[in-house]
């Protein structure tokens, strides 16, 4: 499997996961994730160039927890 193929399973997995979470937060932090590792694999070079890929500036996400 490529990387650009297993980022992408990444990114299924991780909205088929939003898709069935009762915890609107959690949606939003899943969707989040597999939106960058969208970002990820649409930034990958062809499959000869694995090493020169760009890396990714990642930002921190504020989670807060509210009181159920």
């Amino acid at each position: 499997m490529s990387k650009g193929s297993e980022y992408l399973s990444r990114a299924e997995r991780c909205e088929r996961l939003a898709q069935h979470t009762l915890h609107p937060e959690s949606r939003e932090i899943l969707l989040k994730i597999a939106a960058l590792w969208r970002v990820r694999a649409d930034r990958l070079p062809d499959e000869g160039h694995l090493e020169q890929a760009a890396p990714l500036d990642f930002a921190p996400v504020e989670v807060s927890a509210k009181p159920g």
